[in-house]
């Protein structure tokens, strides 16, 4: 997956609530530097990432660290809107990732939107769903 895509994605969570918060764009950076982006590559992102169009990545585990990253920015400024949740929810849809697990995942961001999230929750909330 194309880091620059997962970028833009990201940018479209933080702005489907209209709202841009200092924590939203401290997780960008974070997330740009873990991705080995530098600033110049980020602002081109932030400047046109209307213009990305989802590609889903073939493989599971880049499916997964790319829901991982969309769902830790819903979270980013401890406030859960609903159009965070449906963009959420949409992108899970196109990672492949089944409905419910999707839910789950999304209602375990909003249960801990204030709070350190536990080591092994997020697995043990996808073990039931593996094969």
């Amino acid at each position: 997956m194309n880091p620059k895509e997962i970028l833009a994605y990201l940018f479209k969570v933080m702005a489907s609530d209209q709202e841009f918060h200092s924590r939203e764009e401290s997780y960008i950076q974070y997330v740009a530097k873990e991705l080995g982006m530098i600033e110049p590559e980020i602002e081109e992102v932030r400047k046109n990432y209307q213009s990305y169009v989802f590609d889903t990545p073939r493989d599971e585990q880049s499916r997964m660290i790319t829901f991982y990253y969309i769902l830790f920015m819903m979270r980013a400024d401890r406030v859960i809107t609903p159009e965070e949740i449906a963009k959420a929810r949409m992108y899970g849809f196109r990672l492949g990732f089944n409905e419910l697990l999707t839910d789950d995942l999304i209602k375990v961001m909003i249960d801990y939107a204030n709070e350190r999230l536990p080591a092994n929750i997020m697995v043990e909330k996808i073990k039931p769903y593996l094969n």
